[in-house]
């Protein structure tokens, strides 16, 4: 998804962790023993059965109660349990601190707390066998070797993110973010029309997540399909205003359908956010030029500049707004540094050489027409901006050549108001 940082937390009433944490305890303990449909990320279930949850509840009270009656004869017990009960307290969502309703990978420390209560009340229970030791031993490597068969099965789901996620959907249910995860990694492949189909089903088992939201725009934009983008772009801003890559986003697609006043609110908003992302100031200061605001493009683009020194695309528009102004030196400077930072950009080429025929330059101008026509040979443009130059300098029939080609390729692209300058150009010639 398009380089992003925001969470998708979502707030989760509590009553609904309260019920989760318990179901959680039982859940992590039968996992604990019997490793099965074990999963990279476990969504909170959209319902809690009622059932369920009190068979939870009953078995931890029960549980809880035996060990505190035992405690005298076998204190180890009720250590154990309590060192499984207290150390996963911080992972039940109680406090809630990310949008998993359980995560294997926090049982590292709680299971000692199980295994001390099973180890010690095994050598309790086989006190009084004459042949304990051999029995322990027995026990604790076929344990061993059951760990090291299911390590060695689970370590086939994580052979790569889509294998990983595809799991992860198989064994849990309605698990948007392991839908929408396997999206990015289908994306990510050039599978895009897959990738759209895993986004969407995130969405709709939960809307209200912002990366999936998110995630669902990016992919349209870059198909060029922007009434969507605007959309999801749109659903993920009400989960979170605050999303400030969601803003630029949604502004570049209001952009691309000529709402530059929209446009401008979403750019000027992710500006507010993240002060310091010099996209942010270059994407408003893009907008504020198209709508012949060059003062204040001016201001965005030396901001973006300030954080980026080497952004040359602020060095292209800045130059360009500059010479709006009327200030065709600092223009110059500026599109001499982008050129600098692109010598491989026709365009670039095309905007110094305007700024050096403006300057009364048109020797230099030409030379960077030149290339930009080397770089990119059947544009019109180029041609016709050297036509300009080589007339200023009374190289009338090479002017015309370039004029006749420009009129030509312009009419070809269908471009009807360069082909009548070029046109224009050719009859002051003749």
């Amino acid at each position: 998804s398009a380089g992003h940082s925001v969470s998708s937390l979502q707030a989760v009433p509590f009553h609904s962790r309260v019920a989760n944490a318990a179901l959680a305890y039982a859940r992590y303990l039968f996992k604990s023993f019997w490793p099965q449909d074990l999963a990279v990320f476990y969504s909170y279930p959209k319902h809690f059965p009622i059932g369920w949850v009190l068979a939870a509840v009953i078995l931890l009270v029960a549980v809880s109660a035996w060990f505190v009656l035992r405690t005298k004869r076998h204190p180890y017990l009720i250590v154990g349990w309590l060192w499984f009960m207290g150390t996963l307290v911080p992972t039940l969502g109680l406090v809630q601190v990310g949008s998993q309703s359980m995560a294997d990978r926090y049982m590292y420390i709680p299971s000692v707390g199980l295994f001390v209560l099973l180890v010690w009340g095994l050598n309790a229970l086989l006190d009084h066998w004459p042949c304990k030791r051999q029995a322990l031993a027995g026990v604790g490597t076929v344990a061993l070797a059951c760990c090291l068969a299911c390590t060695w099965f689970q370590l086939g789901y994580w052979q790569n993110s889509e294998g990983l996620f595809r799991h992860a959907i198989e064994v849990t249910t309605d698990n948007y973010l392991a839908y929408d995860a396997l999206g990015t990694v289908l994306n990510d492949q050039g599978k895009h029309d897959e990738a759209l189909a895993y986004y969407s089903r995130s969405v709709r088992i939960e809307s209200k997540d912002v990366e999936g939201q998110y995630d669902l725009g990016t992919l349209p934009i870059q198909q060029r399909r922007f009434e969507e983008a605007v959309q999801s772009f749109t659903a993920a801003l009400r989960c979170n205003p605050s999303f400030a890559q969601a803003q630029i986003n949604l502004g570049k697609a209001l952009l691309e359908q000529g709402k530059l006043v929209q446009a401008a609110a979403h750019f000027s908003e992710a500006a507010r956010l993240i002060p310091d992302d010099p996209e942010a100031h270059y994407n408003l200061g893009t907008v504020r030029l198209m709508q012949a605001k060059p003062e204040q493009a001016v201001a965005c683009f030396l901001e973006a500049l300030r954080i980026t020194p080497d952004y040359r695309d602020a060095h292209a528009n800045l130059g360009v707004a500059l010479m709006r102004q009327g200030r065709p030196v600092e223009g110059v400077t500026h599109l001499a540094a982008a050129l600098r930072l692109n010598p491989d950009n026709p365009q670039a080429h095309c905007n110094l050489g305007l700024a050096l025929l403006e300057l009364n330059r048109p020797g230099e101008a030409a030379v960077h027409f030149t290339v930009a026509l080397r770089l990119n040979p059947q544009a019109p443009g180029p041609h016709y901006h050297l036509a300009l130059a080589l007339v200023r300098q009374d190289k009338v029939q090479q002017a015309r050549a370039h004029a006749r080609t420009a009129r030509d390729l312009a009419t070809a692209a269908g471009q009807a108001a360069l082909a009548a300058k070029a046109e224009e150009l050719l009859k002051q010639q003749r």
